[in-house]
């Protein structure tokens, strides 16, 4: 009687798939005499069968290595889109400092009345380019690309340690007990991330804001972070990390909270779901922006550069100040929220 076994390669040999192989399992016939053979914990049809390799009747599974391939390709993919949305983020950092180098132009808007009509992102990108010439679009490309390799481990690290967080859904159970042990483990990983993140952020917001003042204090990402510490101590680096720490904090909390009690009261359609997220994302992105904007702030403060001066910055010694500051007097609490289509009101830019 013929064996149903498939018939090994000469080269391909158990020894030779020892190293890649992270588990073996025994096979099983299914068929009559068709050479189809199964696991016992697995079915006809199943993925992870077809996602495995056939090798003398066993299965030697390849998750280690698809699973390195993946994230891999996700921190390359990262990278490329980091790369490609640089010079908005680039733009929107100079916002947020209260860079505007062009005058805004006075315009009716209806219910409104006049506002100033500010550039938006796209002419500053292209002031920065003829001023500096192309690269210059790209100061702080290196850390920003640090942080998002820096958040990506650290998720993936927290996940395998067990700290992975749930989207919460209709057949996802929306309980006080389930959102609150959610908020509680999203709370330690931003917290986390945002205590290795902040240096490089400093790094990130130092080096943009140099173009303010035509400056090359800043150069590589080493060399920022050895002279900021050397110069200022590492209390330079946290300086803005407890309203950023708030913001996060506060975006996490508006949106699991609203999340659960939509996906508890509200349809179960999902067109309607996806549209309440998206809102009320934006929504809490936008009336927490403040916080960010203080944030950036304060990253520059106590710098040789001439984004903190006090021609273009007043000098705050707390980030409290910054923040009364900016909602009392300057009026631009929400400079950078919005990249383009930008207005203010007129009495605030005169003030």
């Amino acid at each position: 009687m013929s064996d149903n076994r498939p018939e090994m390669n000469a080269n391909e040999t158990e020894e030779g798939h020892a190293e890649i192989a992270e588990d073996v399992m025994p096979l099983r016939n299914i068929g009559a005499g068709d050479g189809i053979y199964q696991g016992e914990d697995l079915y006809p049809g199943e993925p992870q069968l077809r996602r495995n390799r056939l090798v003398g009747g066993r299965v030697v599974f390849y998750q280690n290595r698809d699973a390195i391939c993946i994230h891999v390709a996700c921190i390359c993919a990262g990278i490329g889109w980091t790369t490609l949305m640089h010079p908005l983020h680039h733009a929107g950092v100079l916002m947020q400092l209260g860079f505007e180098p062009f005058p805004g132009e006075i315009v009716q808007m209806g219910l409104l009345g006049p506002r100033h009509l500010l550039p938006g992102a796209q002419h500053l990108i292209g002031y920065i380019h003829q001023s500096d010439g192309f690269f210059a679009l790209y100061r702080g490309l290196t850390a920003k690309i640090a942080i998002n390799i820096t958040t990506y481990v650290m998720d993936t690290t927290m996940s395998m340690l067990g700290l992975e967080t749930r989207n919460f859904g209709p057949t996802t159970g929306s309980s006080v007990r389930d959102m609150s042990r959610c908020m509680l483990v999203r709370g330690c990983r931003l917290t986390l991330k945002l205590i290795l993140t902040q240096p490089l952020t400093v790094v990130f917001t130092r080096q943009i804001a140099q173009f303010i003042g035509c400056e090359s204090v800043y150069q590589t990402l080493g060399q920022t972070i050895i002279k900021i510490f050397r110069e200022e101590g590492i209390a330079a680096f946290y300086a803005g990390f407890v309203p950023r720490l708030i913001g996060k904090m506060g975006f996490m909390a508006i949106t699991t909270i609203a999340s659960t009690l939509f996906y508890q009261y509200g349809p179960n359609y999902y067109p309607i779901q996806a549209l309440h997220e998206l809102v009320v994302g934006i929504s809490s992105s936008y009336v927490l922006h403040p916080l960010t904007v203080v944030g950036t702030c304060m990253d520059v403060q106590g710098s040789p550069l001439a984004a903190a001066m006090p021609s273009q910055m007043a000098h705050y010694e707390h980030w409290t100040k910054c923040f009364a500051d900016i909602y009392e007097n300057s009026g631009f609490y929400h400079r950078g929220g919005i990249l383009f289509c930008r207005t203010m009101p007129v009495k605030k830019l005169d003030a």
